[in-house]
């Protein structure tokens, strides 16, 4: 026999896993239909089977389809309750998953059973957390309220509380507060049944908002029926702490845009709804710029905004005034008592209304707060324009190897004018440096390639590689036509890196760069050579 072991960390992968191959030897056999058991397979949550049908019929089909097919697992399904089915025996309230159902009223509550606290004790930061942790609201439509003692848990990091020392008295005074209206949350419930149909005209409705302590998102769904009667129902809602590193508030704006934008996603992938238009409200003007605009923005913001256009098209977003915005409620907190009587679960009042009667709320944009986080460009002079020197320059200097130490200290320049200053001599490698650059300005200057640019004769017209990868032979346009050459003839025979200068000897180049100076650079002075190992002299320029 096989038993799923209980009560180690891996019970519920192993339960769940042995459910999902259970099930799909089910699909394989036809004798369920494959709506029925994918249904019964996302039902399953651990060992809790939850769902939802439209009315008794299909609640007694999948009853006892539902027993059928697990029992030929050996696992035993029982226990059913149901919002239809109620005894009059049986208790009308009963856990779901952390929360309380209540069967007469179709209603979902959170235990509030579970918050009773002793005034008396000594508050600490190690209480506050504890009593925080004890809500299990996965819906989230108790979010204003419980983001008050988590901007209080902050505050105790912020004054550096220890865990068991009591908190201060302005945290003490507001927490007591917040406490004695916890009773009032046992009052707060919602429905369960979001009032969707068939044939129901269905749009989510997402809303975010930040503010200093905190930034938050909220989805709605919107059902019209096909009578007119419009429902707005709260999907879910999370609210987050504003980091203890101060951040503007627009950047929160945009941090709440990418809560919402994942909130989103991960609602239509539980409930696959059908259909679905979609809307994404703002009252932040320059977040809202960010994301529908195609500039180039600073990291922290295109990070972002490239997540939001993932999840969201940026057709979707509009704006909308604070007055009318539900999530400001979420981001800013309010105590028990006051969200009882706010109802903000209930979406705001003119989505009840037709489309044409939304309101259209003017987007009049901050300039400069928007391009406070453009994209800055630099342009970085790091290569000057020394090739351009013209070789006039040689004439004030008597020693080339003078010239030479000039321009390395020309190149110094440069980082210097920044951080990395340096204040010693100059090294060999600002030399070979400064008389690399000289003899590239010289043979610019002297090799011009004007002239065979605008001659048609001996222009290659192409080049052949070979297995390898080298080039060795060129196509070149003559007078008798064109004919093909080894590359060797074309070029100078193949030097050795050590010979990097060909200096011609003409009347444009002064007398002292034409002395080709042997520079102190190194006490193992190499002499140029091919390969053949004959020494190398400066080449001269032939006047054809």
């Amino acid at each position: 026999h096989a038993r799923v072991v209980f009560g180690v960390t891996s019970s519920p992968f192993l339960l769940m896993a042995v459910i999902n191959y259970h099930l799909s030897k089910e699909s394989i056999k036809k004798r369920y239909s494959e709506e029925f058991l994918k249904k019964l397979q996302e039902s399953f949550y651990v060992d809790n089977c939850v769902t939802s049908v439209q009315n008794n019929a299909e609640l007694k089909i999948f009853i006892e389809s539902a027993t059928n097919v697990m029992k030929e697992g050996m696992f035993d399904l029982r226990g059913w309750e149901s919002s239809a089915i109620c005894a009059s025996s049986e208790s009308t309230r009963s856990p779901v998953l952390g929360l309380i159902w209540d069967k007469n009223l179709d209603t979902l509550e959170i235990d509030s059973e579970s918050l009773e606290f002793d005034e008396r004790e000594k508050i600490t930061k190690r209480k506050i957390l504890s009593l925080v942790s004890r809500v299990f609201d996965p819906i989230g439509f108790l979010a204003p309220v419980m983001i008050q003692p988590k901007i209080l848990l902050q505050a105790t990091w912020k004054t550096k509380e220890s865990w068991d020392d009591e908190v201060n008295n302005e945290i003490k005074k507001q927490f007591l507060k917040w406490i004695k209206q916890l009773k009032y949350l046992k009052n707060i419930k919602i429905p369960r049944w979001l009032g969707v149909m068939k044939e129901s005209n269905l749009s989510i409705h997402t809303f975010v908002d930040a503010s200093k302590t905190a930034y938050a998102a909220c989805i709605f769904l919107r059902s019209e029926s096909s009578m007119g009667s419009v429902t707005v129902q709260l999907l879910q809602a999370r609210s987050r702490i504003t980091p203890m590193k101060t951040i503007t508030i627009p950047r929160l704006e945009l941090m709440a845009a990418t809560i919402g934008a994942r909130l989103f996603s991960s609602v239509t992938q539980a409930l696959k709804l059908p259909n679905v238009k979609v809307y994404f409200w703002t009252d932040s003007s320059t977040a809202l710029t960010w994301i529908t605009s195609r500039e180039q923005w600073s990291v922290f913001v295109t990070n972002r905004i490239s997540e939001i256009r993932k999840l969201t098209t940026s057709e979707d977003w509009f704006h909308i005034s604070t007055d009318q915005n539900p999530a400001d409620v979420l981001s800013r907190g309010c105590g028990p008592k006051h969200l009882q009587k706010h109802k903000w679960w209930q979406g705001p009042a003119w989505l009840k209304n037709s489309k044409e009667q939304w309101p259209k709320s003017a987007v009049n944009i901050n300039k400069k707060e928007v391009e406070t986080e453009k994209r800055k460009s630099f342009i970085s002079a790091n290569n000057t324009e020394l090739e351009s020197i013209s070789l006039q320059l040689a004439k004030r200097f008597s020693k080339f190897s003078k010239m030479i130490r000039v321009m390395a200290w020309i190149l110094r320049f440069q980082p210097n004018a920044k951080d990395l200053r340096k204040c010693t001599e100059l090294k060999n490698e600002e030399l070979l440096n400064a008389q690399k650059i000289i003899f590239r300005v010289i043979q610019k200057e002297c090799y011009s390639n004007e002239e065979t640019r605008n001659n048609l004769k001996g222009r290659v017209l192409e080049l052949y590689p070979g297995k390898d990868g080298i080039i060795r032979l060129a196509k070149l346009r003559t007078e008798k036509g064109n004919i093909l050459r080894p590359i060797q003839r074309l070029y100078p025979m193949e030097l050795t890196p050590n010979y990097e200068q060909v200096v011609p000897e003409t009347q444009k180049v002064p007398e002292v760069v034409t002395e080709y100076p042997e520079l102190n650079t190194d006490s193992n002075e190499t002499v140029p050579v091919s390969r053949s190992g004959r020494e190398i002299k400066p080449v001269k320029r032939l006047d054809l």
